[in-house]
C-alpha cells in the first residue's frame, strides 16, 4: 500500500521536462566597455526621446568657427543647425541643404555633421559599420582610463577611414575623451600625420542623462596623449524638444551639397 501511495505522488519525468520547457529562458548578457558606456549615459532613456536641442559655440585659435543652435533626432537621422549669422543646415540622413547666404560651402557637410556627431557620440557606439578592437586601459595625461579603439566598415558615412580611441573612465564609465583623424577631404595617411582628442569635460544631468558641457580639443599621440590645446566648445541651454512634422524640410530655394 505504501508502495502505491509512494507512486502516485511522484510525477512522471516526461511531465517535469514539459513543464521545463514552457518556462521562460534566463539569457545572461555580458557587459563590454561599450555597453558600459551606453548604460552611463543612459542610451535607452535618451533614445525613448524624439529630439534634442543645444546650443554651441566652437572656437578654433582663438577664431569662432562656428555659433548656433542645433535641434537633431536623436536618433541622428535629422538636424537643422540654426547660425546666429542667419545661415541654415539641414541635414536628412546623407543629404545635406544650406541657405545660399552660407559663403565658406567646403565647410557645410562637416559642420552639418561633425558638432552633432561628437555631441551624440556616447548613442552611436552601436550603429551600423562600427567595429571596436583593443580594449584595455591606458594612461592619459597621468590618469589610468579605460580605451578603445573604434575604426569603421567601407561605405560608413562621409569618411569610412576615421578612426578613434575612445576613453572613458573606470568609475563612472562616462565618455572622458576620444582621440581621431579627420580623414574628409584627404588622405588617411594625410590625416594620421595630425591626429586630434575632443576631450568631454563639465558634465550636467538633463532629465536623469549626463551630457558634457565643456569640450577642448588637442594634439594627440599614443605615446604623450592629449599635447596642445587648438580649441574648444560650449554646450549650452541643453533641453528636449518634440518637432513638427516638417521642422526638418529645408525650403526649396536650399542649396545641396
Amino acid at each position: 500500500l505504501s508502495l502505491l501511495l509512494f507512486n502516485c505522488k511522484e510525477p512522471k519525468k516526461a511531465e517535469i521536462v514539459k513543464k521545463e520547457a514552457l518556462l521562460p529562458k534566463v539569457v545572461e548578457v555580458k557587459e563590454t566597455p561599450i555597453t558600459k558606456i551606453e548604460k552611463a549615459h543612459h542610451k535607452q532613456h535618451f533614445l525613448s526621446k524624439k529630439a534634442i536641442e543645444f546650443d554651441i559655440t566652437v572656437i578654433f585659435g582663438g577664431h569662432e568657427h562656428i555659433s548656433g543652435k542645433v535641434t537633431t533626432l536623436t536618433n541622428s537621422s535629422k538636424a537643422l543647425i540654426t547660425l546666429t549669422t542667419g545661415g541654415k543646415i539641414y541635414v536628412n540622413k546623407d543629404k545635406v541643404q544650406h541657405t545660399p547666404s552660407i559663403k565658406n560651402e567646403k565647410m557645410v557637410r562637416f559642420d552639418a555633421y561633425t558638432w552633432t556627431y561628437f555631441f551624440l557620440f556616447p548613442y552611436k557606439l552601436s550603429d551600423s559599420g562600427t567595429h571596436w578592437s583593443k580594449f584595455g586601459t591606458a594612461n592619459l595625461n597621468g590618469e589610468t582610463k579605460d580605451i578603445q579603439y573604434l575604426t569603421f566598415e567601407t561605405g560608413t558615412g562621409d569618411a569610412p577611414d576615421d578612426w578613434y580611441y575612445v576613453y572613458s573612465n573606470p568609475e563612472n564609465h562616462l565618455m572622458n575623451a576620444a582621440a581621431y583623424i579627420v580623414s574628409f577631404g584627404k588622405t588617411k595617411e594625410k590625416a594620421e600625420e595630425e591626429p586630434h582628442a575632443i576631450k568631454y569635460d563639465n558634465y550636467q544631468s538633463i532629465e536623469g542623462i549626463p551630457f558634457a558641457t565643456q569640450w577642448t580639443f588637442w594634439g594627440w599621440n599614443k605615446t604623450e596623449g592629449l599635447t596642445q590645446q587648438i580649441g574648444e566648445a560650449s554646450i549650452r541651454n541643453v533641453h528636449f524638444v518634440d518637432t513638427a512634422a516638417d521642422f526638418f524640410v529645408a525650403p526649396e530655394n536650399y542649396i545641396s551639397k
